[in-house]
């Protein structure tokens, strides 16, 4: 949908005035040029950077009706991932502009006051890759914790049996899962005795706590299941 509209801020004041609808066809066929040009040699733009000026070339030119934002951020994604940065399959960064959203316009409001240098819009996008890459790494520090404890789980004593470790072991990844006296019985193949038993087993010990839904009796992590682990790395005989 081809618009003269322009963009509003929160305050309902005009931030960016895009170019004239009947522009948009000629100038989206030159943006897709720029983004399936070869950017080597003289003319040599490393492939984030290309990416970043696709995200701003998109909002600026602003061809569509709604869901500019979405498909300039869908762009970015596409340029990085087709030249190789397969590790933006994993970064946050639309969630980093929508929790920044004063940032992400006025990066457009700077650029465009200083005669289109795209310097800002960069350094902004740039910024919030490496806070995403940030992220990433405190996120898969976070699970490498986890599966070192998970490890200490299934190399403990005779005190729990492999069924109540795994099941620790999916607890602490899965805090939030409910574990029912059916759902492990099915999961493992054994007998409803031997499901409660490894269950009621688990809640003693505080690593699972009960609760009820009807009739059905609930088992969830223990809050502080992960301290309980480190408190007791070898989980020993008492």
């Amino acid at each position: 949908m081809l618009s003269d509209t322009v963009n509003l801020d929160r305050d309902n004041d005009v931030i960016h005035t895009p170019p004239p609808a009947d522009q948009i066809p000629v100038r989206l066929r030159n943006l897709c040029e720029f983004a399936n040009r070869e950017h080597t040699g003289d003319e040599f733009l490393h492939p984030i950077i290309t990416a970043c000026i696709l995200h701003f070339l998109i909002g600026y030119e602003h061809p569509f009706g709604d869901g500019n934002g979405r498909t300039a951020r869908a762009v970015f994604y596409w340029y990085a991932l087709r030249h190789g940065y397969s590790i933006f399959e994993y970064m946050t960064i639309s969630d980093l502009i929508r929790k920044g959203h004063a940032q992400y316009p006025q990066a457009f409001v700077d650029t465009e006051l200083d005669d289109g240098d795209l310097t800002y819009f960069v350094i902004y996008k740039m910024n919030i890759i490496a806070r995403s890459l940030e992220q990433l790494s405190e996120h898969l520090r976070q699970q490498e914790v986890r599966l070192r404890e998970s490890e200490q789980i299934l190399r403990g004593s005779s005190t729990l049996n492999l069924r109540q470790r795994l099941i620790i072991e999916h607890a602490l990844r899965h805090p939030q899962t409910r574990y029912t006296v059916k759902s492990h019985m099915n999961s493992n193949g054994i007998s409803t005795n031997t499901a409660r038993a490894d269950l009621d087993g688990l809640a003693r010990r505080k690593f699972l706590i009960i609760t009820k839904r009807s009739r059905e009796v609930i088992y969830l992590a223990a809050p502080d299941l992960a301290v309980r682990v480190k408190a007791k790395p070898r989980l020993r005989r008492s």
